[in-house]
C-alpha cells in the first residue's frame, strides 16, 4: 500500500484514508516502528491532553473535520481519563476486515468525552474513533514493536441536527419538531408510539444524518432500522401543561402491556410512567445511557418482564420489590456502583421470580460483599429456573449448592476478572457460549490459581465449559475425568501451563495427583468427554498435543467441531487412535499453529486401514508454515466437501 508524505500533502489530495488504510498500513507502521511512513501523524497521550487541545496538535486534517493521531498504550491509558473529564465508550465495537482474505484485522471504537467525574459528567460534542489491531503479528511480542492505537478525532455540532435542543433523547428531553429541513439534513422526527391489535407499543425511530446516527448512538447506519411508513394510532407523549413544562405519558396508555425502549438513548423515565397500570412487559436492553429508575416504577404491579440488560443502573429503588408479579428480572450494573445495588429482601418479596439476569461490566471489587447477600435472598425463590451470576470466588458456588440442582438454565462466572484492553474472543463464539437454547448450563472459570472443590461438584450439571487464564493446570484431566462427561461444548483460552488438553495417565491419581500405571490396563473401557460435541482451543502458548497417553473407547466419539487457534508449541493433533475414535467429526480448524508439520502422528502406532473421519466435510488449515503432509498417507475424509488451505504445497 502507497501512501504520500503526511506532512506535506500535494495540492488537491485529501487525506481520506479507509478504514482498512487506517489499521493496515498507518497503525501497523508505528507499531513495528517505521516512523517515516507515518511521520505526518503525531503521538498524543490521551491522558494528559484534553480534546480541544489534540485538535492543534495534529500536523494533516481530514476532509470532514477529523484529527488524525497516535496513543501510545500503558496501564494508565486503560481509564481514559484527562484532568478535566474522561473518554466514555458507547455503542459496540466493530470488527474491520481486510478486503482482501476476508480476516479481521482491527476492531473500532466509539467514545464520547464527559467533563467532570463519572457518573455524574457532562457529555460533550468530542467523538473520537478509537482504531486498534488485532492481528497476531501485530501482539508487540517481536523486536522493536511497541503498542499504539491510532484515533481519529472530531467535534459534533449540535447545529446538524434540526430543532434539537441537545444530543440526546431522554423521554424528559422529548420534544417535537416541525417546519422544513435545511438542505443535506434528514429531519429528527419524534419517536412517535402507538399501539397494535395486541396491545403492544409500536415505535418510530429518531431521524437523523447518516452522520449523526453514527456518531451519537455508536452504531453504523446500517443498523439503525427505518421508521416506518405507517402514521400511530395517538401519540403517547401527552401536551406540556403549563403547571408542569415536563410532557408527561399519556392516559389513553394505560391498556399498553408490552413497551419497548430498547436500543434508544433515553436517560430516565417519568414520574407519569405510573399511569401504565396494565404493562406487563418493559424492555430498556441496551440503553446505555440510563441509569436509575424512577420509585413510580413500583407502581407497574402488574409486570412480568423487566429487561434491563445492557444499561448502567447503579441500583434498582427499593419500589421494586411491590411488582410481585414479576416473573423475568434482567438487570447489568456497571462498575462505578457504589450503593447497595439490590436492597435486602426485595428479591424474596418477587416470590414468582423464574428467571434472574444480573452481569456486572466492568468487574470490580465493589461486587464482592453485594453478590454474598443477593445469594442469601436467593434460597427463598422456589420457583427460580434460570439464573446468571459473577462470583468472585468459587466459595460461592458452595452457596448455591442448593439452588443448582432446581436449575434448568444457569449462566456462572468464577473468579477475578479482569477488562482487557484487547478482548481475543471473536463475538461469534462468545455468543456460541451463552447461547442457553443450546446450551442450557454454562459455568466459565477464569484467572484460577488451582482447582476448587467447589468447582468440580458443579461439573455434574454443567454441559458448557469455559476455562480462561488458568494459571497452574497442566490439563482438564486435573479438573476429574469423571466430572467432565456431561460437557458438550469446552472451550479453553490462555492456559499458558497446559501441555496437553487431557492426559489419560492422571485417570486413576493417587495423592501426589500422578497416575498409577498399574490402572492403564483399565483405561480401555473408559469414556472420556464422551459427550462433548465442540472443542475450541485458543491461544495456548505451551501446549503440546491435545491428548496424552492410552485413549479409551468412545472418548470424544461425539465431537463434531475441533478448532485450534494459536498454539505456537504444537506438534501433535491426531494420533491413529484418535482417529479411530472421531467418526463424528464434521468440522477441522488449525490455524497459526508453526510446528505442526503432519495432521497425524504416526508415532509409536501399529499399522491400520480403512477410512478415518468418515463424517469430515469441512477442513480449514491457515498459517501452518511446517504442514507437509495433512493425512500421512491415510484415508480421509470422504465426505470432505470444503477444504480451505493457506500453506505451502501439502501432501494429502
Amino acid at each position: 500500500m502507497a501512501a504520500f508524505p503526511l506532512s506535506s500533502p500535494s495540492a488537491g489530495h485529501v487525506f481520506r484514508p479507509t478504514d482498512e488504510e487506517l489499521v493496515d498500513f498507518y497503525l501497523r507502521n508505528k507499531i513495528n516502528g517505521n516512523e517515516d511512513a507515518v511521520n505526518g501523524i503525531p503521538e498524543v497521550d490521551l491522558c494528559k491532553e484534553e480534546p480541544w487541545d489534540v485538535a492543534a496538535m495534529s500536523l494533516i486534517k481530514a476532509n470532514d473535520d477529523g484529527w488524525v493521531f497516535f496513543c501510545p498504550i500503558d496501564r494508565k491509558y486503560r481509564t481514559r481519563a484527562t484532568a478535566e473529564g474522561y473518554w466514555k465508550a458507547t455503542g459496540r465495537d466493530r470488527l474491520i476486515e481486510a478486503v482482501r482474505g476476508k480476516r479481521v484485522i482491527g476492531v473500532k471504537k466509539t467514545l464520547v468525552f464527559y467533563t467532570g467525574h463519572a457518573p455524574k459528567g457532562l457529555r460533550t460534542n468530542w467523538v473520537i474513533y478509537e482504531y486498534r489491531a488485532t492481528s497476531e503479528e501485530l501482539d508487540v511480542t517481536k523486536p522493536g514493536q511497541r503498542s499504539f492505537v491510532l484515533y481519529k478525532l472530531f467535534k459534533k455540532y449540535k447545529k446538524k441536527i434540526h430543532r434539537m435542543q441537545d444530543d440526546t433523547f431522554s423521554i424528559s428531553d422529548h420534544e417535537r419538531t416541525s417546519g422544513t429541513t435545511p438542505a443535506g439534513v434528514v429531519s429528527y422526527k419524534e419517536e412517535s408510539m402507538g399501539l397494535n391489535e395486541m396491545g403492544e407499543v409500536v415505535t418510530k425511530r429518531q431521524k437523523l444524518s447518516l452522520e449523526d446516527i453514527e456518531s451519537l448512538t455508536g452504531r453504523e447506519t446500517d443498523e439503525v432500522s427505518n421508521s416506518s411508513e405507517e402514521e400511530p394510532m395517538e401519540e403517547m407523549w401527552s401536551e406540556e401543561t403549563p403547571s408542569d413544562p415536563r410532557p408527561t405519558i399519556s392516559h389513553h396508555f394505560s391498556i399498553l402491556h408490552v413497551l419497548d425502549l430498547s436500543y434508544t438513548e433515553i436517560k430516565s423515565l417519568p414520574q407519569s410512567i405510573s399511569r401504565l397500570v396494565a404493562l406487563q412487559k418493559l424492555y430498556l436492553r441496551n440503553c446505555e445511557r440510563l441509569m436509575q429508575l424512577p420509585p413510580e416504577i413500583g407502581e407497574l404491579t402488574n409486570l412480568e418482564v423487566l429487561d434491563l440488560e445492557g444499561t448502567e443502573i447503579l441500583c434498582l429503588p427499593k419500589e421494586i420489590a411491590k411488582l410481585v408479579k414479576l416473573m423475568c428480572l434482567k438487570v447489568s450494573f456497571y462498575g462505578y456502583a457504589i450503593q447497595t445495588v439490590i436492597r435486602r429482601k426485595v428479591l424474596p418479596n418477587l416470590s414468582r421470580l423464574n428467571e434472574l439476569i444480573i452481569d456486572v461490566t466492568p468487574y470490580r471489587e465493589w461486587w464482592d460483599v453485594k453478590v454474598e447477600a443477593i445469594i442469601d435472598d436467593l434460597r427463598s425463590l422456589k420457583e427460580l429456573r434460570a439464573l446468571k451470576l459473577y462470583l468472585p470466588t468459587a466459595k460461592l458456588l458452595e452457596e448455591l449448592k442448593l439452588i443448582v440442582p432446581s436449575l434448568a438454565i444457569f449462566r456462572f462466572t468464577v473468579g477475578r476478572c479482569e477488562e482487557h484492553f484487547i478482548c481475543r474472543l471473536p463475538r461469534d463464539i462468545e455468543e456460541e457460549f451463552n447461547n442457553k437454547e443450546k446450551l442450557e448450563k454454562g459455568l466459565m472459570y477464569v484467572n484460577g490459581d488451582r482447582i476448587p472443590n467447589e468447582i468440580t461438584k458443579v461439573f455434574n450439571h454443567v454441559n458448557a465449559f469455559f476455562l480462561q487464564c488458568h494459571w497452574t493446570a497442566n490439563s482438564l484431566s486435573e479438573f476429574g475425568h469423571e466430572n467432565l462427561n456431561e460437557v458438550k461444548f469446552c472451550l479453553v483460552m490462555e492456559c499458558n501451563e497446559f501441555r496437553t488438553i487431557i492426559d489419560s495417565e492422571q485417570f486413576y491419581q493417587g495423592n501426589d495427583c500422578r497416575a498409577k500405571s498399574e490402572y492403564f490396563q483399565d483405561f480401555d473401557e473408559a469414556i472420556v468427554l464422551g459427550s462433548l460435541e465442540r472443542l475450541i482451543v485458543r491461544y495456548m502458548k505451551n501446549m503440546e498435543s491435545i491428548w496424552k497417553g492410552p485413549l479409551g473407547k468412545g472418548s470424544m466419539s461425539s465431537l463434531k467441531s475441533l478448532a485450534l487457534h494459536t498454539c505456537p508449541n504444537l506438534t501433535t493433533l491426531f494420533t491413529i487412535d484418535m482417529l479411530s475414535n472421531l467418526i463424528n467429526l464434521e468440522e477441522l480448524i488449525v490455524e497459526d499453529c508453526p510446528k505442526i508439520d503432519s495432521l497425524v502422528s504416526l508415532k509409536n502406532s501399529g499399522s491400520k486401514s480403512g477410512l478415518f473421519l468418515p463424517s469430515l466435510k469441512k477442513i480449514s488449515l491457515l498459517e501452518l508454515p511446517g504442514l507437509v503432509s495433512i493425512s500421512s498417507g491415510l484415508f480421509i475424509a470422504q465426505s470432505s466437501k470444503s477444504f480451505l488451505p493457506w500453506i505451502s504445497p501439502v501432501q494429502i
